[in-house]
């Protein structure tokens, strides 16, 4: 089991995709993507692009190495660790090409599988994040996209 702390970075292993923004990681932790939301891909609620979130993580994330970065908050009201995933570690993580190339919480967001959310605290990475929304948002990209609609269309003939 890989698990390694640097300054504020820890290397862990992603084991299991929970939806298209939580992940549970090596060591057990369910961890909650900090600056996205993603729409709902639980067997009890699914909302439009929410499997392809969830897809789009698991393709990305499962049974690899990551690195997890705390912004302000340690966890949510449940429990949840609240983190910037990294696919790789930074050099300098305030840069904006670093951010969209190495940043699993901006990726999700340039693909248009999430929206940037602020959670008051934790904002460090919030202006890069509804930057690159607007971004996502300009080239119509996954839930921005024109066929949105198609995810709500069904037919009632029999």
């Amino acid at each position: 089991m890989i698990e390694e702390k640097t300054n504020d970075l820890e290397l862990v292993i992603v084991i299991k995709v929970i939806d298209g923004d939580t992940i549970v990681v090596s060591d057990g932790r369910r961890v909650r993507l900090v600056g996205v939301n993603t729409p709902e891909a639980s067997y009890y609620k699914k909302e439009p692009y929410g499997i392809q979130a969830k897809n789009y993580t698991t393709y990305k994330l499962l049974g690899k190495s990551v690195w997890l970065q705390r912004d302000v908050s340690d966890v949510d009201i449940y429990n949840r660790s609240l983190r910037i995933v990294w696919l790789e570690k930074p050099v300098k993580s305030m840069d904006i090409v670093e951010i969209r190339e190495k940043m699993f919480n901006a990726q999700l967001v340039l693909e248009g599988l999430a929206e940037a959310k602020a959670y008051i605290p934790d904002v460090t990475y919030n202006r890069f994040l509804i930057r690159f929304m607007g971004e996502a948002k300009e080239t119509r990209r996954g839930m921005w996209g024109s066929k949105i609609i198609e995810m709500y269309s069904f037919s009632l003939d029999k």
